[in-house]
This record gives structure tokens, sequence and C-alpha cells, in this order.
């Protein structure tokens, strides 16, 4: 049964670490629960939850999608360093954007 606040579903270690996973995939959110195979109520409170900015499961996904995006900067970073014009251009746009929101 889906409770009817936050938290609507129980934290658990392995929905935790698979909510992570799917993220570091770029999955998404509405895909979540279907790659996890959850039961229908199950399904839509962990839709609820990953609306939730308190949640867990938020916090975790959000830091998947963090972390890959930081690798492809990365990865970025390095072929704009040996010459590659669009990894070039996608840096010094993403830099700007960086510069923008510091001021």
């Amino acid at each position: 049964m889906i409770r009817q606040q936050f938290p609507y579903l129980e934290e658990s270690e392995l929905y935790l670490q698979t909510v992570y996973d799917l993220a570091k995939t770029m999955t998404p959110v509405d895909e979540v629960p279907i790659m996890m195979e959850l039961p229908p109520d199950e399904a839509m409170a962990m839709q609820l939850e990953l609306q939730e900015p308190r949640s867990p499961y938020r916090h975790r996904y959000l830091k998947g999608l963090a972390e890959t995006a930081n690798e492809l900067r990365i990865n970025n970073i390095a072929l704009a360093k040996v010459g590659s014009p669009g990894a070039y251009q996608s840096i010094m746009s993403q830099l700007s954007q960086i510069m923008a929101n510091l001021s």
C-alpha cells in the first residue's frame, strides 16, 4: 500500500543501489520502476520517491547522474586536449555556463 505522504517507500539498500546503477546509465526516471520490475504499488511509490526532494532514492539517483556527467566531462576534456573540435566546443560552452552560474 502506498503511503499518502513521504516517505512513500521503505528504504532498501538493494533498491537504492539499483536506482544508483540505473542513473549511472542515464535511465529516465519514468523507466526506473520498469527496469526494476517493481509491482504496480511499489512502482508508483518509487515514482513518488524519485520526485521527492528529501527522498534517499532521489538523492541516490541524482548522485548516479552527477557521477556519469562528471565522467563524460573528463572524457570531453581529454578529447579537447588532443584536438577534437567538437569536444573543445562542448567544453567551452559548459565552461561559459559554469562561469555564468557563478555570477
